[in-house]
């Protein structure tokens, strides 16, 4: 006699076989607990983060600015003016706009050395407005050694611009899911109600403070302290052409011209005191400025040199010009740039370099260094 008891009326003998129904059916009950469990997560993502300040998932708050307005003009740009802060400050679309006629934006970004500028135009400025040309603003500051690896290492642990394919799946994820896109700040509460979004919606108004309708830098306080010369100090100890950043914007020149993007290199307006606080001061502006034509003659790339254009007296600290100074200077810049439309590049075999002089408000003639290095415009 079997020991197996006899399975209830109705119910089939268990033959040790899988029960296929059943185990489809436990599943699906299980997929529809989790799809449920899912969306009422992010409905509840959707209320809390309602009334939260955005997110930085950027550079930092004025890169996401940025981005609005790059995407608000789209192909209207045909100038785009690039580099760090000095650049972002030295270049007002306005002022070249009413010597050109042609339409600009500044995109430049504090800190943005070639490392990061470069990504920045490539990836970014480049496939949004495809400006014709684009006007890279540099200093020694761009070419220090112990200068950018902070900005670096923030531009690509940046969630839009992490690189790899767990960033991309985070970047489609986020697309579509608040969950996911506000993941970081929901793990904490100070983040979402407190103290992070305090610091959130701060960085976010002071970037939108300092950016004027085209872009650029407007922060003209005057800000001369030994504190401030004390940072600049510590930022160019040391100072050597790291060719690191040299190989970053030739690099980055060379992609944008595969893609039809002329580039002009100019050396940006710096005051003495700047030049100073250099190691060895002629010495190390004169190995920048090098710098700056060796990569005009690799990638066949016009340089105008204005460093030394002005006084201590025009600039807001140790390295930002002032309101004033930064309209002349993108002036003097719309002006040579017209100039060069209008008469025949340098012959084969003659000197690209040579002196194209301008006028301050004063009258004064000031000879502006140039290499037209470029075969055709």
């Amino acid at each position: 006699m079997s020991d197996v008891a006899a399975p209830p009326p109705g119910q089939p003998a268990d033959d040790g076989r899988l029960d296929l129904v059943a185990t489809g059916a436990r599943f699906l009950r299980w997929c529809a607990i989790v799809i449920v469990t899912v969306l009422v997560a992010e409905v509840a993502a959707r209320g809390a983060t309602s009334g939260s300040t955005e997110e930085i998932r950027w550079y930092d708050a004025a890169a996401q600015q940025r981005i609005d307005l790059l995407d608000a003009r789209g192909d209207s740009v045909e100038v785009a003016f690039a580099g760090t802060s000095a650049a972002w400050q030295a270049f007002v679309p306005s002022e070249f706009a009413d010597v050109t006629g042609q339409r600009s934006i500044n995109v430049g970004l504090a800190g943005a050395v070639p490392t990061v500028m470069g990504p920045w135009l490539v990836d970014e400025v480049a496939p949004r407005t495809s400006p014709d040309v684009v006007v890279w603003g540099l200093t020694p500051l761009d070419f220090a050694p112990e200068y950018g690896d902070l900005q670096e290492e923030a531009y690509e642990s940046a969630v839009e611009t992490a690189d790899g394919w767990l960033a991309d799946l985070d970047r489609s994820a986020s697309s579509v899911s608040t969950l996911v896109a506000w993941r970081r700040v929901l793990r904490s509460p100070s983040d979402l109600f407190g103290s992070g979004e305090t610091q959130r919606a701060a960085d976010l108004a002071d970037a939108a403070a300092v950016t004027g309708p085209d872009g650029e830098r407007v922060d003209f306080d005057v800000d001369v302290t030994p504190q401030g010369e004390a940072i600049q100090r510590s930022r160019l100890a040391g100072f050597d052409v790291d060719r690191h950043d040299v190989e970053a914007v030739t690099d980055a020149i060379l992609e944008l011209q595969a893609d039809g993007i002329t580039v002009v290199l100019v050396e940006v307006p710096v005051p003495d005191r700047f030049v100073a606080q250099l190691p060895q001061p002629d010495r190390d502006l004169a190995a920048a400025r090098s710098a700056i034509v060796e990569i005009g003659e690799a990638t066949a790339s016009d340089v105008i040199l204005m460093g030394g254009a002005f006084g201590d007296t025009n600039f807001v600290d140790d390295i930002h010009v002032d309101a004033a100074t930064a309209a002349q200077t993108t002036r003097w810049l719309g002006e040579i740039l017209s100039g060069w439309a209008r008469s025949p590049a340098p012959a084969d075999g003659a000197d690209p370099c040579g002196v194209v002089d301008v006028v301050d408000e004063f009258g004064f003639v000031i000879p502006i260094d140039v290499c037209r290095m470029a075969t055709s415009r």
